[in-house]
């Protein structure tokens, strides 16, 4: 074998600092609930050759895992034919500058992706918001720094970015922003469809209350919720789930669900179907346990979460029993709750999966390598590589072939 074009050594020194990715484990937090990440540090790295080829975008269309040997990528919204596959390369919830600056400093490049070029435009409509802003995602990270978060500061941080966030998305929508992009810009239609709201609709539009049908489309109250969740997610989301964990630890249990509702929201905007995704949609019903919400309300939610899980990791039902089992065993009456939930969930979903399904999915099962517990829900995915530009796109597969 010819090995004189084999990479070496210096090779993949120079490759490995922006190339490889830090190799996920199973981790558990303080409430005993568990989540697949890859977390910076010692943590061993790998390289992918075709998962280098991935594109980074802070709105990405697709998740990834990083197992050792394995990297396991999920489309994490709609692929057409010919869209390019992208994921993160840093922690997304942060404001446009924290993003760029890291991204610039790692790897060599400012971002323009569709997020941050809509940011960049709607910031700059309100220089004094984007300044307090800035000042208070600057308090969040020094209360992180010195691990002192008052719960009044904290409160102060999430209610201040959320108030300018708001205000600067409303002042852009008056100035009819739509303007700024051309019409091939992938968030042109709710853009559009977001600036035909009044202000009064926009307020109803941010409540938890329906916006009635007589007095706004339906899709543009749709399209001004996911502008609104896509900006939330830079300087408001991070101090927010600290502030929910907050509630949680103090037993305000009803406040902090409400939290996590608006958390899940952001989240599924920003990072759909991500480990992030899964994991603060295990917490928000986990919090609906110990606030002692209706068995209905709690049996939607663990669907929920057991979707986006699946989404996420595969597995469905089973790996989020996996996730949470040290919470299932702990004997609490939340403890009791979540398992009889689940166990009603699951006879349902028996009663609903015919034995043609059961055994295409244990056959599936039985071929997926058992590196991680998590890997049972293992999917094929189809890609296209495009040498000319070394990416990736989506390809859609043969529904003729069995193998699909």
């Amino acid at each position: 074998t010819d090995t004189s074009q084999s990479p070496t050594t210096a090779w993949f020194a120079r490759a490995m600092p922006i190339n490889a990715m830090t190799v996920a484990t199973v981790s558990e937090n303080q409430d005993s609930l568990r989540s697949v990440e890859a977390v910076r540090g010692d943590s061993p790295a790998a390289l992918f050759a075709f998962g280098a080829l991935i594109n980074h975008s802070c709105m990405p269309s697709a998740s990834r895992v990083p197992y050792p040997g394995w990297l396991v990528v999920r489309a994490a919204r709609h692929l057409a034919c010919g869209m390019e596959v992208t994921f993160s390369y840093i922690d997304a919830r942060k404001p446009l500058a924290k993003r760029r600056g890291e991204l610039q400093d790692k790897w060599g490049f400012t971002c323009a992706c569709d997020r941050c070029t809509l940011e960049e435009q709607v910031w700059a409509c309100d220089e004094a918001c984007t300044r307090q802003a800035a000042e208070q995602w600057n308090n969040f990270q020094q209360m992180v720094r010195e691990r002192s978060c008052n719960e009044v500061a904290l409160e102060q941080v999430v209610d201040v970015t959320k108030g300018c966030t708001e205000k600067v998305l409303d002042t852009f929508l008056d100035q009819g922003g739509v303007s700024c992009f051309a019409h091939n810009f992938s968030l042109w239609d709710p853009l559009r469809l977001a600036v035909t709201l009044t202000p009064e609709q926009r307020r109803a539009a941010r409540s938890s209350r329906p916006v009635a049908q007589d007095i706004a489309k339906p899709e543009a109250v749709a399209a001004y919720r996911q502008l609104r969740n896509m900006l939330l997610g830079s300087h408001w989301l991070l101090p927010a789930f600290e502030f929910a964990n907050g509630l949680r630890c103090t037993g305000r249990f009803s406040r902090a669900l409400r939290c996590f509702a608006e958390i899940v929201n952001v989240v599924a905007e920003v990072l759909p179907t991500s480990t992030v995704h899964a994991a603060n949609a295990l917490q928000r019903a986990v919090c609906a346990a110990e606030a002692g919400r209706l068995e209905t309300e709690l049996q939607e939610l663990l669907s929920e979460a057991s979707r986006v899980v699946d989404s996420a990791y595969g597995g469905g039902l089973d790996t989020l029993e996996f996730l949470s089992a040290k919470k299932l065993a702990d004997g609490s009456p939340s403890a009791v709750r979540l398992s009889t939930t689940l166990s009603s969930i699951r006879k349902s979903l028996d009663s609903q999966t015919s034995l043609a399904s059961r055994g295409a999915q244990a056959s599936l099962a039985r071929q997926v390598p058992q590196v991680c517990p998590v890997f049972a829900g293992l999917h094929k995915l189809f890609f296209h590589v495009d040498e000319s530009k070394g990416i990736l796109l989506a390809e859609i597969p043969d529904v003729d072939d069995p193998s699909a």
